[in-house]
C-alpha cells in the first residue's frame, strides 16, 4: 500500500491543496485511497500535476463595492488581481501597464465610459481578453461592447457562478 501513495506529494505552491489525514477504506478489500478536501480554488486537485499558474486580472468599475465583490469572487477561485481601475481612462492606462490575462470592465464609468475604454484596449491589443459587466437595462449596450472588442458580459448583481462561468468562457 505505500508504492500506491509513493507517487503522490504536497504542492510546494501558496494555494496548495489541502491533504485529509483519514483513510476511506473500502469493505472487503485491501485497497484504500485518499480522501481529498477542496483547495482554495473550489476544484479537487489531481495529485499528479502541478496546479495552474494563476491569471491575471484588472478590475475596472466605478464603485469601490463592485470592485470588491468581483475581486473576491476572482481571488476564491484562484485568480490574481493585479489592479483596479475607477475610471475608463485608469482602466486604459493600467491595462498598458499590467498586461493582465483578463479584463472586468463596467459600461458606465466616469471620464471615460467602458465603451471607449474597450476600443481604446483593444486598438492597443486586440487579443484583449475583456467582460463587460452590465446592471439591468443596460443590455443593449451589451451587444455595442461585444462589437467594440469585448468578448463577453455578464449582468449585476453578480452570482459568483455565473461569474467564473463568463470569466472560463473568456479565457477558454
Amino acid at each position: 500500500s505505500a508504492d500506491r501513495i509513493a507517487g503522490l506529494r504536497r504542492y510546494p505552491f501558496r494555494d496548495r491543496p489541502t491533504w485529509s489525514n483519514r483513510w476511506d477504506i473500502w469493505t472487503g478489500e485491501s485497497s484504500f485511497s485518499w480522501t481529498f478536501l477542496r483547495s482554495s480554488t473550489g476544484r479537487s486537485p489531481n495529485p499528479t500535476e502541478a496546479p495552474p499558474l494563476s491569471h491575471t486580472v484588472l478590475i475596472c468599475d466605478d464603485a469601490v463595492f463592485m470592485r470588491t465583490m468581483v475581486g473576491d469572487i476572482l481571488q476564491q477561485a484562484g485568480f490574481e488581481v493585479v489592479g483596479e481601475a475607477e475610471t475608463g481612462v485608469q482602466a486604459v492606462e493600467k491595462y498598458k501597464q499590467l498586461r493582465p490575462d483578463l479584463v472586468t470592465m463596467d459600461i458606465v464609468m466616469p471620464d471615460m465610459g467602458g465603451m471607449d475604454a474597450v476600443r481604446e484596449i483593444c486598438k492597443h491589443d486586440p487579443s484583449a481578453r475583456i467582460l463587460m459587466c452590465s446592471a439591468m437595462g443596460q443590455q443593449a449596450l451589451v451587444v455595442e461592447a461585444i462589437q467594440a472588442g469585448a468578448k463577453d458580459f455578464v449582468v449585476k448583481p453578480f452570482q459568483p457562478s455565473r461569474v467564473l462561468e463568463a470569466v472560463q468562457r473568456v479565457l477558454g
